[in-house]
């Protein structure tokens, strides 16, 4: 029996041990992915141990540990406090509209790996396209004291507002603006003339002249279409009756289809500033409609985007270069010099993809084109 009993503490004592690393390490996660920021309260010892099932020992195990390694710090009276940014550094603040959407996932990556090489902790507060919303995480980022923010343009009408609110908050602030539109505040985005000239100087290589343009939501391309017009002009080929804007999001599936359908055979080629329509362009215009893509119509979208941006679609995009806009507005958010009221523009060139769509060798996949419409219903209807 007496030999028995140094082995029973000794698993005892290595049950505790583990129970506290486990403990630990759930804390160091919610510090490392900004659940809790720095001068965050941690909950009571006692909370901790109900929350995770174990002893105080195990707690105040666990409590030493991320003391050790300088996450928290122990206010006697107060109790338990995140200290700082994993690894000494600082906390970037990022807002996006919704993270349903793939696009700003694939820039959040980005994001967290140049802010990492400068020194930067990253969190993300998802605004769920509502304004009220986003006011909250702001004055959430300038309670917890984070100073810098990269953002994404989320309710256009409250832009103004919501730059006023960061302004007045003292935060540091850069809009990431991928709808390319005219926004007051400093911001990075693509420069769609750019953009525009390379897809119709691409397209007049291809002895394309009758070219169509569809543009179809609430946002309207202005920069794009005036680019577009000036093209065609130039070649003494622009006509009106090719030109279709619509007003109301969505209707490129009704009346943008309508509208290429009545023009079958009098247009070559069509250029959509939303690569996401231009794939159900693909869909409806070759499964249903019988058109032989790119000899009927060579279809060209903008964006770059989600699916679109995958090298098995058969679409001509441009591509948006996310190291080179993330490098921009991160360089833009860190210059000490800028005015946090400032308005400063940098437009960064987009490179053409070319892809199938304008390719004559182009054979309509349609196993990938349905697949593809379903993964974006799927994101668009969650």
């Amino acid at each position: 029996m007496a030999e028995t009993m140094p082995s029973q503490r000794n698993r005892t004592s290595l049950k505790r041990v583990f129970k506290a690393e486990v403990v630990a390490a759930a804390i160091r996660d919610r510090i490392r992915d900004g659940s809790l920021l720095s001068g965050d309260p941690l909950v009571s010892e006692r909370t901790l141990a109900s929350t995770y099932n174990v002893s105080l020992v195990s707690v105040r195990r666990a409590l030493a540990l991320l003391e050790k390694e300088g996450l928290i710090e122990k206010k006697w009276g107060l109790g338990n406090f995140v200290r700082g940014a994993p690894n000494g550094g600082q906390y970037l603040g990022v807002i996006v509209p919704h993270l349903r959407n793939s696009m700003y996932v694939e820039f959040l990556r980005e994001i967290i790996f140049q802010a990492e090489e400068r020194g930067y902790h990253v969190v993300v507060a998802d605004a769920d396209n509502k304004e009220e919303k986003e006011g909250l995480f702001i004055q959430n980022f300038a309670e917890r004291g984070v100073k810098n923010v990269l953002k994404f343009p989320n309710i256009i009408p409250a832009e103004e507002k919501i730059r006023k609110q960061m302004v007045h908050l003292g935060i540091n602030f850069v809009v990431i603006n991928d709808f390319w539109t005219d926004l007051p505040s400093t911001q990075v985005r693509v420069d769609e003339v750019c953009g525009t000239s390379l897809i119709m100087e691409h397209l007049f290589s291809l002895r394309h002249q009758a070219i169509a343009y569809l543009d179809d939501g609430k946002e309207l391309r202005k920069r794009m279409y005036s680019c577009y017009r000036r093209c065609l002009q130039a070649k003494g080929s622009f006509r009106k009756e090719f030109v279709y804007l619509g007003t109301t999001e969505g209707v490129a599936l009704t009346k943008g289809i309508q509208f290429l359908l009545e023009r079958k055979g009098a247009i070559t080629a069509c250029l959509t500033p939303y690569d996401c329509f231009a794939i159900f362009f693909l869909e409806n215009l070759v499964r249903r409609y019988s058109y032989k893509v790119p000899e009927d119509l060579a279809i060209c979208g903008f964006d770059d985007i989600s699916e679109a941006g995958k090298p098995d679609i058969s679409l001509t995009t441009v591509r948006q270069p996310r190291e080179k806009i993330i490098s921009e507005a991160l360089n833009l958010l860190l210059d000490e010099r800028k005015s946090p009221d400032s308005s400063v523009t940098v437009e960064v060139k987009p490179t053409l993809m070319i892809r199938r769509s304008t390719d004559s060798s182009f054979v309509a996949d349609q196993e990938v084109v349905k697949e593809t419409v379903r993964k974006i219903e799927r994101r668009w209807t969650i």
